[in-house]
């Protein structure tokens, strides 16, 4: 029970107070969550997700590298 308890403390401050952190400067690549994509040729290619108006807006500007196999899906 003590386990549910301290996920629910830990979640719900999250919640409630994430749209009000949106203002905070996006993190970099080494930060973001990674997703693997396939193409039709066997390639894999690891993206970050640009979904947010903020990620978007920042996109790959201040990177001084990107891997070979690497790369950004922007979602409007």
């Amino acid at each position: 029970m003590s386990l549910k308890r301290s996920t629910l403390c830990v979640l719900f401050p999250l919640v409630i107070l994430g749209p009000f952190l949106d203002h905070l400067p996006a993190r970099g690549a080494a930060n973001s969550e990674l997703i693997s994509i396939r193409t039709p040729s066997g390639v894999t290619i690891q993206a970050e997700i640009a979904d947010t108006p903020r990620k978007r807006a920042q996109g790959l500007m201040y990177r001084d590298h990107l891997k070979k196999d690497h790369g950004m899906l922007f979602f409007f």
